[in-house]
């Protein structure tokens, strides 16, 4: 958003293909500007029988409330830009008029608070891997809050003032000055439409503040400047004591006011006395930008020195104060005069605020090569420790894959749109196409196959749900004998959660016939099971009473109807325990022939299960409804127990008819998918918990040549390649900086060689564990660690 015009400049109303700014608006408020009418809308002004408007006074009362001289000259600028005289009492001019105000000061705070921020940061000596967030395209990752952590760590890059202080009120600038952004410019999209929409009386305009504000205060603010809990309380008494607007509005606009005092206050001003009476900092004089820039490296600095955006910044703060002032800054007593002056200098109203801003922008876009890149909405970046886990979760589902005889198959990762779409819609997710394929798959007998691949969707990204991800597939196609590929499915699932070892977790079973079952004894026609049963699903994150509402009121169930469902759909326990209880003489699935054939099925399931010594993690679930579209028998979904909330992390079920959706022949086909991207953020908060050190590499040792020999490291990790040992090397006199190394990757071991070794023909073997060192002759080094690492 545009600064004011400056003082003297004309602002012109009315004219055609022309909008009003908030800028222009606020600079026409406090008489920067004149306010003159386009003579085309003049005309057409002069021809309106409208009644001419109140007059205005120092004051105007709109709507119930007293407007200051500035917001009703705003209101008026609004309304003849409108092409309209109207009572003022009778129009929205003046709500838009105060969000215009609002508008064009909390931009140009936006605009400063990094900057100031990133200086108190370092006067209070903050750790800046506090501003370390990472950069994820997803709406968990919330992008203003990263734009806002780029700034920050912008302007203190190079800073050896910043420190070790881990400060909670600092870690929250991100977020504190991110919902800042979030609101301000939410407040500029309105506020532009609004100022040059066509005006409607009485019209309501809504407008809301969102922010949370922490600070220190020095105790010499205390008399002078609004401490930061009054502007709490002011603002919780703003939106609980009115319900009208323009009074709101009016308000909020005073809280703005004296939010810009609290950041003159408490953090610049502040922050230049801490900076100034530390005699560890180097001061550099104040010099042009452009200079600043080309500063020598090489050039030894005794003290410690500011960031290089936050000594400009410093600077520029400094060059708004008077002399006298200036002069002052290591009196604490004269801090009062600093503090006013820094208040004036971030009113829009001082002519020099968009030569602030304008450096300030500078700074950030000198220095736009050591911002991270964005990454598309939806997408991620993954580090090495993240990959690591990725990596080792993959080798552990192949591996268990594999086990089962399953072969790998790939399919493209876009197909044609009638494919997908079907019988199911847009949102409908195919477990594999053959469209492509001319019915392979269904000339074969049986089939058992797994995919593990990056898929695409075409969705709003939120928390564990993301437009790109790994989809993780096992499926079992063709003519089998009854239960048998869905007890593997099963079994398979698991296995895979097991040597995940992500903790505890439960697997919920039912059956497609079963609930079709169940619906037709509690009287419900068979047009209205998908439905109902979509109302059922939702029993998970919802309690009946909810679910039973909805049944009623959109449904359009009885209530005794939902009454039965709920009877039914409560039942949930241990399999064989829930299986002899609908299965008992006098059980009403008895009388179903549907509900019978699934119990039967199930008894075979289970009992496979029992004996396979997983039946312990599965539970019979009768609310269990997900993916009826096309599941035809059972249906299951694995979920996390542990402290991690992701939801369902593997889901699956039997799909009799979905691929003969693509051929003439119908192939039976039970199937799991896996929810890799949850079970990946449930792996790396474990890794997290147990503060482990997580290896991005598998290297096994570390060749650490004493000096600069690349020959010797060269010959020696070369051996040690061709003996298929996992090794690096480093060049290094510093035996300490090859421990660390070694230590922070996690590698066991080191073969280390100086020039004492050198000459007697010799290497040490050392362990990173023990600290234990070896003496090994130099021709069996390799033949050593080969034993040690059970390599043959």
């Amino acid at each position: 958003m545009a600064t004011p015009p400056r003082e003297g400049s004309t602002v012109v109303v009315g004219a055609k293909g022309c909008s009003l700014s908030s800028a222009a608006v606020y600079s026409v408020s406090r008489g920067l500007s004149k306010l003159a009418i386009d003579p085309a809308a003049l005309d057409k002004l002069s021809q309106q029988k409208n009644q001419p408007p109140k007059l205005v006074s120092d004051t105007a009362v709109v709507q119930g409330c007293i407007l200051t001289f500035e917001e009703s000259r705003a209101a008026l600028a609004v309304l003849l830009n409108k092409f309209e005289i109207t009572v003022l009492e009778n129009s929205c001019a003046a709500s838009i008029a105060v969000c215009a105000l609002l508008d064009c000061c909390a931009s140009t705070l936006v605009r400063v608070s990094d900057a100031v921020a990133a200086l108190s940061s370092e006067a209070a000596r903050v750790d800046v891997n506090l501003f370390d967030l990472a950069v994820f395209g997803d709406r968990f990752t919330i992008k203003d809050e990263s734009d806002v952590d780029a700034s920050m760590k912008t302007f203190l890059y190079g800073s050896k003032l910043a420190g070790k202080l881990d400060s909670v009120p600092f870690s929250e600038i991100p977020a504190v000055h991110g919902s800042l952004r979030e609101a301000v410019r939410l407040l500029h999209g309105r506020t532009q439409v609004e100022l040059n929409a066509s005006v409607k009386s009485k019209k309501v305009m809504g407008s809301g503040v969102h922010g949370k504000e922490k600070a220190f205060v020095g105790e010499v603010f205390q008399k002078e400047c609004r401490c930061i809990d009054a502007l709490k309380n002011d603002f919780n008494s703003i939106t609980t004591a009115s319900s009208n607007v323009v009074l709101v509005l009016h308000q909020v606009y005073d809280l703005l006011v004296n939010f810009r005092e609290i950041l003159a206050w408490e953090e610049a001003a502040l922050a230049l006395f801490a900076i100034e009476v530390d005699e560890s900092v180097e001061k550099p004089a104040v010099v042009p930008l452009e200079s600043s820039k080309s500063e020598k490296k090489s050039q030894k600095k005794k003290k410690k020195t500011l960031g290089k955006g936050t000594s400009i910044v410093r600077q520029l703060l400094k060059e708004r104060l008077s002399l006298e002032a200036d002069a002052s800054l290591e009196n604490v007593m004269n801090l009062v005069q600093v503090a006013h002056e820094l208040v004036g200098a971030f009113d829009p109203k001082d002519s020099e605020l968009d030569t602030l801003i304008r450096k300030l922008k500078e700074i950030v876009e000198s220095n736009e090569v050591r911002r991270l890149p964005k990454i598309p909405k939806g997408t991620r970046d993954f580090g090495k420790e993240q990959m690591a886990i990725r990596e080792r979760a993959f080798s552990v589902i192949v591996g268990v894959f594999k086990k089962h005889g399953a072969v790998a198959l790939d399919t493209p990762v876009f197909e044609l749109r009638e494919t997908l779409m079907g019988k199911y819609g847009e949102d409908s997710k195919l477990i594999y196409d053959l469209a492509d394929q001319g019915g392979e798959l269904c000339s074969l007998s049986a089939l058992k196959r797994y995919q593990i691949a990056k898929v695409y969707r075409r969705d709003n990204p939120s928390k564990g749900r993301y437009r790109e991800f790994y989809q993780c597939d096992f499926d079992i196609a063709g003519q089998y004998e009854l239960m048998e590929p869905d007890f593997e499915v099963v079994r398979v699932l698991t296995e895979l959660l097991n040597e995940l070892s992500i903790g505890d977790y439960e697997i919920k079973l039912n059956h497609r016939k079963l609930l079709d079952g169940m619906l037709e004894i509690c009287g419900i026609p068979s047009e209205k099971f998908r439905t109902v049963c979509s109302s059922i699903d939702k029993l998970d994150k919802q309690t009946f009473e909810h679910v039973k509402k909805e049944l009623i009121e959109d449904k359009g169930l009885t209530s005794e109807i939902a009454e039965r469902i709920g009877a039914f759909v409560k039942k949930r326990g241990p399999p064989l325990e829930i299986l002899s209880e609908l299965t008992s003489e006098g059980s009403q699935f008895l009388g179903n022939n549907e509900a019978v054939v699934a119990l039967d099925e199930l008894k075979i399931l289970f009992t496979a299960l029992d004996k396979s010594k997983c039946l312990n993690r599965v539970v019979f679930d009768l609310s269990l409804a997900r993916g009826l579209d096309y599941y035809t028998g059972v249906i299951f979904e694995a979920v996390f127990k542990g402290t991690t909330q992701v939801g369902s992390i593997a889901a699956g079920g039997r799909y009799d008819n979905l691929v003969g959706m693509f051929s003439a022949k119908a192939v039976p086909a039970v199937g799991v998918s896996l929810g890799i991207e949850r079970v990946f953020t449930i792996m790396e908060q474990l890794e997290k918990d147990r503060n482990q050190v997580i290896r991005a590499t598998e290297t096994q040792v570390l060749v650490a040549i004493l000096g600069k020999g690349l020959t010797l490291a060269a010959e020696l990790v070369s051996e040690l390649w061709d003996a298929k040992i996992s090794a690096e090397f480093g060049l290094t006199k510093r035996i300490m900086n090859h421990i660390t190394r070694a230590k922070q990757t996690g590698i066991p071991w080191m073969v280390i060689e100086g020039e004492s070794e050198l000459q007697d023909g010799v290497v040490k073997l050392k362990s990173i564990e023990t600290s234990k060192e070896e003496v090994f002759r130099r021709d069996k080094i390799v033949e050593e660690l080969q034993r040690r690492l059970g390599i043959n």
